[in-house]
Parts: C-alpha cells; sequence; structure tokens
C-alpha cells in the first residue's frame, strides 16, 4: 500500500529541519546537506511545506508522541484499492510572525479525479495560526487534514492532490502536488 518515506523525513524531524542559517529553512537530506525542491516538497525565502498522503491508520498517534521518545516515520500511499483510507497531511516549517509574534498560514486544498473532474475544492482554509511556542524552525502539522476513501463507483486512475500553502505574513506561495492510484484489485 505503501513505501516508508526517505530519510528526509526523519531527518525533518529529528533535527527540526536542520542547521538554521540566519532563520532560514530548507530541506536537508540524511548527510545535512540541502535537498532539492520536489513537487511535494517546498521550501523558498525561509518558508517551508510538504505535502504527504499515507495510508497509517495511526498516523496521528505517530505525529503526537513526545519529541524525545522517537522520530514519527509515514508510509506514503502510492495506490489504494475499493475501501481503503488514505490521509493527506501538510507539514509546515517556519512561517514568518508578524510583530505580535503571531503566524497565519492559509491552505487551497484540490484534489482531481482522474477524469479531470474536482473532488474536493477547498479554499482559504486557516492551517496554521496564532502565537507558536519554541523554535521558529520546527516542523508542525498544518491543522487541517484531508481523509479520501476510495468508494465504489469512484473511477479508477490517478488522483491527484494539491495544496497551496500561502504564508500571509511572507507573501510566500508554496505550490505542492502528489498523487495515488486507485486500483481495483479484484
Amino acid at each position: 500500500m505503501g513505501r516508508t518515506l526517505p530519510t528526509l523525513i526523519l531527518v525533518a524531524f529529528a533535527a527540526a529541519c536542520g542547521v538554521a542559517v540566519a532563520q532560514d529553512f530548507y530541506w536537508r537530506d540524511r548527510a545535512g546537506k540541502p535537498a532539492p525542491n520536489v513537487d511535494a516538497r517546498k521550501s523558498l525565502r525561509g518558508f517551508g511545506s510538504w505535502l504527504i498522503v499515507t495510508s497509517d491508520g495511526d498516523w496521528e498517534a505517530k505525529w503526537n508522541i513526545p519529541d524525545e521518545q522517537a522520530t514519527p516515520t509515514f508510509k506514503e500511499a502510492e495506490s489504494l484499492r475499493y475501501g481503503d483510507t488514505v490521509v493527506a497531511l501538510v507539514f509546515i516549517g517556519n512561517p514568518r510572525r508578524d510583530a505580535r509574534g503571531d503566524v497565519n498560514v492559509r491552505c487551497d486544498f484540490r484534489v482531481t479525479r482522474p477524469n479531470g473532474s474536482i473532488s474536493v475544492d477547498q479554499r482559504d482554509l486557516s492551517c496554521l495560526s496564532g502565537h507558536l511556542p519554541g523554535d521558529p524552525l520546527s516542523l508542525r502539522l498544518a491543522t487541517h487534514t484531508l481523509k479520501f476513501v476510495g468508494e465504489k463507483g469512484d473511477p479508477l486512475g490517478t488522483w491527484n492532490f494539491d495544496v497551496a500553502v500561502h504564508d500571509a505574513e511572507s507573501g510566500v506561495v508554496l505550490n505542492l502536488h502528489t498523487s495515488v492510484e486507485l486500483r481495483d484489485d479484484g
């Protein structure tokens, strides 16, 4: 159903997204070198975000473990069958704070069916807001997730997940994309 996320996620969680340079944020690989932007994981001008569609039914319990206990890992879903559930998670790093120290990150969620029609189109949702305690470079989970169930009658094929993540204070918008294949394996 999925694969364990690349070592990038382990480093991102374990090292709170790597070494900060002048409060800059970017993804790093296991060797500590900056990782390039890819469709589902991007950073720009110090702000970063990552879209993961996971098949882990216990994703919330994994995320909520105390930092000192373990580094969470998630299975990234590549495909699902009728009756299976996946959840789209959006991780955010280093949103700019306003003069009061608050953040305002907004998200637009869109899911497109294999035939090109829109299944979900939610705009301007608050994904992270208010005062955030701790290190600004800490990776945070957006307050909105998107649950998708492969239901009988849904078209088979590639379902596209797109999320535009807007850091309102900095003006940075990161357009993230991933997909899963709905299959009928019998």
